[in-house]
């Protein structure tokens, strides 16, 4: 495993060990939304990007416990918002991205994670970094701070 998925998975358990179980239901619809936003960012949803998914989402602690295909269920879920109307999906999702801000350790393993599933085709464009940005302002965290934005 490449050095920057060991310590992505460090990180992940270190900053969610402490999230208990009544928050998995806001976590996970946080996260999910996360995941489909970054993959719709550009049009498309590839097959490397759902993969990427599947293998970052069950490192959140609070999710650990769920099945894969309860994890797809919430991922197809959060797809569907932008699926039915993309500026109405990205509303949403920033909605359910926002209730995970006050998660505090699970802000920058959710970018990260979504920084995966951007990369995770071989490809990073100026709307998936625009994506990132959204979910960094989401989180309340600095995009500067990710290399995302430059500093004000």
């Amino acid at each position: 495993m490449p050095r920057q998925q060991i310590d992505l998975q460090r990180q992940i358990d270190e900053f969610l060990a402490e999230i208990s179980e009544p928050d998995a239901e806001v976590i996970l619809e946080g996260v999910m939304a996360a995941c489909a936003f970054i993959a719709y960012a550009d049009g498309k949803v590839t097959r490397d990007e759902r993969q990427r998914m599947l293998s970052v989402v069950p490192r959140f602690t609070a999710l650990r416990f769920l099945s894969e295909s309860e994890l797809v269920d919430a991922f197809e879920t959060a797809a569907g918002w932008f699926e039915a109307a993309h500026t109405d999906g990205r509303r949403r999702a920033i909605e359910a991205i926002s209730r995970v801000r006050h998660h505090q350790s699970c802000r920058v393993p959710l970018l990260r994670a979504c920084h995966a599933i951007a990369t995770a085709d071989c490809a990073f464009d100026r709307r998936e970094r625009e994506a990132l940005v959204s979910i960094c302002d989401a989180l309340d965290l600095d995009p500067a701070e990710y290399g995302l934005r430059e500093p004000v």
